[in-house]
């Protein structure tokens, strides 16, 4: 459990040693119901957050959901990922090209562009299979 996650659970049995307090009636079970939701509920939050901020904090559940429509694709259409992992070794190979360059080099800018396109044809190509737009 990382320090974010004891930080919200201390936090969570503060409000319900509050509670308690301040409503005799709250049952231990409802307390810990609250708790349980309270926590998830903060780390859905944070995911969100995480999410719109474009954080590396969401390295896991991108490569979780990757897996996910990577496998359905692996039974279902292979063609679908054939041509997204055609997008992607052009990605890996623009991305690799660019950390070889070294940061003064006369093609840094060209290769920024090639990086910067091939990024934006692999999202094009996952979002139209992903959504079932033709390919």
């Amino acid at each position: 459990m990382d320090v974010v996650e004891q930080l919200a659970i201390e936090r969570v049995r503060a409000q319900v040693a509050e509670l308690t307090k301040r409503f005799p009636v709250y049952s231990w079970q409802h307390a810990e119901e609250d708790k349980v939701r309270n926590v998830e509920n903060d780390a859905i939050e944070r995911l969100l957050k995480s999410l719109d901020d474009d954080s590396d904090d969401c390295g896991a559940m991108y490569e979780e959901v990757g897996r996910a429509v990577v496998d359905r694709l692996r039974r279902t259409d292979r063609d679908a990922l054939r041509t997204i992992a055609r997008a992607w070794v052009e990605c890996d190979e623009a991305q690799a090209a660019l950390l070889d360059l070294d940061f003064y080099s006369m093609e840094l800018g060209a290769a920024k562009e090639r990086g910067e396109i091939a990024d934006a044809v692999l999202r094009n190509v996952v979002r139209k299979v992903v959504f079932k737009e033709s390919t």
